[in-house]
């Protein structure tokens, strides 16, 4: 009986942890199809000036206030590339199209150089940023056409 009830008691707090757990987060343009849509080199002047515009319909949740002077040129360029990133997002999915499949028709910018600003390393806009914009689609179909001039640059 002694075996019993703390076998009971087990599955149950088992059971309960199980239940509480979270589900893991759905991964960016899960089902979808992922296309680079602009390959990008910025120099300074660039960083800046997407950084002080950004775009009118996009505000950005993250600024550089209170940022330690040590990652204000890191936290500058990151959020210059997604102000252009965000940008390019959005045009019609198509008929073809699984209303399923998260952030469609959304882009992100990825940094591919220089090394300090990918490894935390000492990094200044002086540097510049090379980046790459992904957007996310529905299938395989429509990321093969062509892009919009108003997308490519």
């Amino acid at each position: 009986m002694r075996i019993q009830l703390k076998a009971v008691l087990f599955i149950g707090a088992l059971a309960g942890t199980l239940l509480s757990t979270e589900a893991p987060a759905v991964p960016w343009c899960h089902f979808g199809k992922i296309a680079v849509v602009s390959n990008q080199s910025w120099n300074a002047g660039t960083i800046l000036n997407h950084f002080a515009q950004g775009t009118p319909s996009y505000t950005p949740p993250a600024t550089c206030v209170g940022v330690p002077a040590s990652d204000l040129d890191r936290c500058k360029a990151h959020v210059a590339i997604s102000h252009f990133a965000k940008t390019r997002s959005g045009g019609s999915p198509g008929k073809l199209c699984q209303a399923s499949i998260p952030d469609l028709m959304t882009t992100r910018a990825i940094a591919t150089a220089p090394q300090p600003f990918l490894i935390g390393g000492a990094y200044n806009v002086g540097m510049g940023i090379t980046f790459k914009v992904e957007k996310c689609f529905c299938n395989s179909v429509e990321a093969a056409q062509p892009l919009p001039k108003s997308l490519s640059r």
